[in-house]
């Protein structure tokens, strides 16, 4: 079994990645919605300081939701934990100390990265075009990762770990644009069903890399086939249950004594997704079905820390006695 810090660097490095790259894409769609948004409807800005969770902090840092201020605070800001700069650079000293574990092309791209938002943290200016065509830089070398992962990245513990972490992290994020989509971009019932509605789905279908594969496969917006593509599609990459299953299948592949109750846990929510479809979902509540899966996504990443890193930890502690003692 690979050392501790090897392990919880892996793992954290996929999620800082996976995290920082999902903000971006939110961005960028965001901000092609905002140049076209009619007058009587809200501005795309504030539902995103509420994906994070971290609303009540940029409320502290920031005050109004302004198009500048949750673009600052979302990329640029070194004072917020889960900005783009701060995900990445995390990302960045992580994956520094895994140069021994990792391909050597793997860390220079993260190294390039980092470097473009480095660049957009430290530059005089700030020029919302400036900020997009970053946006659209970082989101390009993150599917280049994502590919040097699959090519040259041994399917070993460290490759199950990383990916347990991206599937996660991805899983979360979808949950979260669902959630945002239906309770902050929607106020007003007299938009439901208009084009309103429909441009706010389809830039969801967007931000997730989904809209042409749903118009393929459905045809017009409609809200519960969106939700089936999103939500329930056991093919479709970043929809929440092939991230859950895909992180059940990397987990299962871990040393047996690592798995338990996130195991349990990940297979149990797994079943309960598979059975749903996006009709029932809304017939149950978009938002008591978001906060079930959150609530149990929390639940699985806390049982991961506790299962699979302490046995990890013994293990080592249990070698550097025996190496003392002789």
């Amino acid at each position: 079994m690979m050392l501790s810090r090897v392990a919880d660097d892996l793992f954290w490095t996929a999620r800082y990645l996976e995290r920082g790259a999902d903000i971006v894409r939110l961005l960028e769609i965001s901000y092609l919605m905002d140049l076209d948004r009619p007058e009587n409807v809200a501005s795309q800005w504030e539902p995103l300081a509420w994906i994070t969770g971290d609303m009540s902090f940029f409320q502290e840092r920031y005050g109004q939701a302004t198009r500048e201020n949750v673009m600052r605070f979302l990329v640029v800001d070194t004072g917020y934990d889960n900005s783009v700069v701060s995900c990445l650079a995390k990302a960045r000293t992580n994956a520094k100390g895994l140069r021994e574990q990792i391909p050597a092309s793997l860390w220079e791209e993260i190294n390039v990265l980092w470097r473009v938002a480095e660049q957009l943290g430290t530059a005089d200016d700030f020029s919302h075009l400036r900020i997009l065509e970053g946006c659209r830089e970082i989101n390009r070398l993150h599917t280049l990762i994502q590919g040097l992962i699959a090519e040259t990245m041994t399917r070993g513990e460290g490759y199950h770990l990383w990916q347990l972490g991206t599937h996660l992290e991805r899983a979360d994020k979808t949950s979260r644009m669902v959630h945002v989509k239906y309770f902050h971009l929607l106020p007003k019932l007299a938009h439901v069903g208009t084009i309103i509605d429909d441009a706010q789905w389809s830039a969801l279908l967007q931000s997730l890399g989904a809209r042409e594969d749903y118009h393929r496969q459905h045809g017009l917006i409609m809200p519960d086939k969106v939700i089936d593509a999103i939500v329930c599609d056991p093919h479709f990459p970043r929809s929440i249950r092939f991230c859950l299953n895909a992180a059940r299948e990397n987990l299962l592949a871990m040393p047996d004594e690592a798995k338990g109750l996130a195991s349990e846990r990940l297979n149990a929510l797994c079943a309960h997704v598979e059975k749903l479809t996006g009709a029932e979902i809304i017939a149950i509540g978009v938002h008591q079905f978001i906060n079930r899966l959150q609530i149990e996504m929390n639940e699985i990443n806390n049982a991961i820390m506790e299962n699979i890193f302490p046995p990890i930890r013994q293990t080592v502690a249990a070698a550097s006695a025996q190496e003392t003692s002789q």
